[in-house]
C-alpha cells in the first residue's frame, strides 16, 4: 500500500514537472525571454530569414545605384579641348625644348628666292607656311611668284644646343613638276613669336637666312 502511494506521488510529481516545463516554454516564446534558449527555434529562424532578406534587398539597391552611376558616367564622357593653334609662342616651353611650343602655323616674315639650276631663273616665294602638331610633325606650303605651289612634310626637333632643327626628308615637290632641293634648316628664337632661321641646300650649297613668325590669327 505504501509503495503504491509512493508511486502515485512520484507520477503526480512527474506530471507537474512536465506541465511546469511546458508552461515555462510557452511563457518564454510569448515573452521572448531567454529562460529556455532552445524553446523557440521557429522565432529565431524567422528573424534570421527576415534579416537575410533585408540584406539582399540592400545589396540589390546598391547594385542598381552602381549601374546607374556607371551609365551616367558613360553619358558624360568628354574629351580634352584641343589647344588654340593661334596662341602666342611660350618662350618658357621653347627654352625647355617642348615641341608643343610649335603647335600651330608659322609664316615667312622675310623674302626667300630660289634659282633654277637649269634655266638660271629666279623665283621668289612671298608665301611659305609651316604648320606643326604638338609632337613637331607638320606640313609646309610654299607659293612662288609664278603661282606654283610646293608642298611636303617637315619634322622639327630641338638639337643639343637648343636650336630648332627643321628637317625635310626629301626634295620639296612643286605643282609644275619641278622641286626645291632639300634644305637643312636651323632656327633660333629671336622674339616672342619670331624665329631667325638659316637654310642650307647640301646638294647645291645654296644658303639663305629667313625670318618666320607664329600666326596668332588666321590670315
Amino acid at each position: 500500500m505504501a509503495a503504491r502511494l509512493r508511486n502515485t506521488v512520484l507520477a503526480i510529481g512527474l506530471v507537474a514537472l512536465t506541465g511546469g516545463s511546458a508552461w515555462l516554454a510557452l511563457q518564454a516564446c510569448a515573452l521572448n525571454l531567454p529562460l529556455l534558449p532552445n524553446a523557440c527555434p521557429g522565432a529565431r529562424t524567422d528573424a534570421a530569414r527576415a534579416s537575410l532578406m533585408a540584406a539582399e534587398a540592400r545589396t540589390i539597391d546598391l547594385r542598381e545605384r552602381v549601374l546607374a552611376a556607371e551609365r551616367e558616367l558613360a553619358r558624360l564622357q568628354c574629351t580634352a579641348a584641343a589647344p588654340d593653334p593661334f596662341q602666342p609662342l611660350d618662350p618658357v616651353a621653347w627654352s625647355r625644348g617642348d615641341l608643343g611650343a610649335l603647335y600651330g602655323c608659322w609664316s615667312l616674315d622675310s623674302t626667300y628666292a630660289t634659282r633654277d639650276v637649269d634655266t638660271d631663273e629666279v623665283i621668289t616665294y612671298p608665301t611659305w607656311q609651316m604648320c606643326f602638331n604638338g609632337q613637331g610633325d607638320g606640313k609646309q606650303v610654299m607659293r612662288g611668284s609664278d603661282g606654283t605651289d610646293c608642298t611636303g612634310p617637315v619634322t622639327a626637333r630641338f638639337g643639343t644646343t637648343g636650336q630648332l632643327q627643321v628637317i625635310e626628308a626629301d626634295n620639296l615637290s612643286c605643282g609644275d613638276g619641278g622641286y626645291i632641293h632639300r634644305r637643312d634648316i636651323a632656327c633660333t628664337l629671336q622674339a616672342a613669336s619670331g624665329l631667325q632661321c638659316q637654310t642650307l641646300q647640301p646638294e647645291t650649297g645654296g644658303e639663305a637666312g629667313i625670318g618666320m613668325r607664329k600666326l596668332t590669327r588666321p590670315l
